[in-house]
């Protein structure tokens, strides 16, 4: 597999990202750049050597979704990696465009979509982290289960006093302890 650079489509919009792979007839996952940060938006298709049509690929979200439900693609945006429900064949190419987080941008970013205001500039922090952040605010603001990986993801971040505010840290903890229940049997006991 031979991972291309992003296209340099000038018709993109800021915080949008095209990328494209070509296939090796052997491997059907295939590992992005940045996080997505909406799964719903993103696009791909299949462009064929012999074939002047690209084919488009239906995606869905590898935590919700299965091939079986007629996904052509998983996106799984924690791990940034595009599952193809079929090997990619060898000349083929495999063009993606999505929108990330471009945490470069002016400050003219939207907030959050609820009160808690998002940490920025977190020394360490890539991409990720803040979408990681923003997936578990936006599951307490609306009282939802958290993901596993997301609940490893806060223990990591018990020492960033920067994107905790007093407190805040120990109350995600409580939080995905009583929001995912793979989490909470891997703690210590209450007490």
């Amino acid at each position: 597999m031979i991972n291309l650079n992003p296209s340099p489509i000038s018709i993109l919009p800021a915080g949008h990202l095209c990328e494209q792979f070509l296939g090796d007839g052997q491997r059907d996952t295939f590992d992005l750049r940045e996080v997505p940060s909406s799964i719903p938006a993103m696009t791909a298709h299949v462009s064929r050597s012999l074939h002047p049509m690209s084919v488009p690929l239906v995606i869905g979200n590898i935590r919700l979704d299965a091939f079986a439900g007629g996904y052509h693609a998983l996106v799984d945006r924690v791990g940034k990696r595009i599952y193809l429900k079929h090997v990619l064949p060898k000349g083929e190419l495999l063009i993606v465009e999505y929108p990330y987080d471009d945490s470069n941008q002016s400050s003219a970013v939207s907030a959050a979509p609820h009160p808690q205001a998002e940490p920025w500039n977190i020394p360490g922090w890539e991409p990720w982290d803040y979408q990681n952040w923003r997936d578990f605010a936006a599951a307490m603001h609306e009282d939802k289960p958290v993901e596993y990986a997301i609940c490893v993801w806060l223990m990591q971040q018990e020492s960033t006093d920067l994107a905790f505010q007093d407190g805040q840290w120990s109350e995600w903890y409580h939080y995905a302890r009583k929001h995912c229940l793979r989490f909470d049997r891997e703690q210590p006991r209450w007490r």
